[in-house]
């Protein structure tokens, strides 16, 4: 998305009680200071109550990704799964290409073979 609906921006002046930034001065301001946009980034996530992935958070999702996978669908679909799950526990959502390895290795570790129906889960 390269910029921000100006209904989004009228939402966000209210409380502040004046304008909010546009994406280009963000944009500038995060160049010439990347801390910045940490910063923002870790005070973004600490206000949600998000937090990293851990050990025990990654177990349950795999499990969670496992059971998806032997539902009709793509990977994609397990994908999107993953990231609605990750919201929905306030966890941040691992990188694209680390929840697409493990929606793919999900979907690889079931049968190809729809055992119900007697033809191929992804024809």
């Amino acid at each position: 998305m390269k910029s921000v609906a100006k209904n989004v921006r009228d939402h966000i002046d209210k409380p502040i009680g004046g304008s909010a930034p546009s994406l280009a001065s963000l944009r500038t301001l995060y160049q010439r200071r990347e801390r910045t946009q940490w910063n923002h980034q870790s005070r973004s996530i600490q206000t949600a109550g998000c937090q990293s992935l851990m050990n025990r958070q990654r177990r349950v999702l795999v499990t969670r990704l496992n059971q998806q996978a032997n539902l009709p669908g793509s990977v994609d679909e397990i994908v999107t799964y993953a990231r609605k799950w990750c919201y929905e526990h306030r966890v941040i959502a691992p990188g694209d290409r680390t929840i697409r390895a493990m929606a793919g290795k999900a979907l690889a570790d079931t049968d190809p073979w729809d055992l119900r129906a007697g033809v191929p889960r992804n024809p």
